[in-house]
């Protein structure tokens, strides 16, 4: 938690890309599953651990990180059934 809200952080070690806000959006709709709406998450983060000791916390706030997961899911499940 993080205040009131359940909150989702996926803890980064190497460098930040543009994949992850949609990783951490495929972690939310999983765990989100069969739940309350109180139950579910409200935030999804990023800590990215520097080799010194340091971290940066980034959210992910875009509504469309939804649809591009789902997106991509669809596409992997294309491929993988048309071999």
């Amino acid at each position: 938690f993080i205040g009131e809200d359940i909150t989702e952080l996926d803890i980064k070690s190497g460098i930040k890309t543009k994949s992850h806000p949609i990783q951490t959006m495929g972690y939310k709709l999983l765990y989100d599953q069969d739940k309350k709406p109180k139950e579910q998450i409200k935030k999804r983060m990023c800590v990215y651990l520097d080799e010194f000791g340091k971290y940066k916390v980034e959210e992910h706030k875009d509504i469309n990180d939804k649809a591009v997961f789902l997106a991509a899911l669809t596409l992997t499940n294309y491929k993988r059934g048309n071999k």
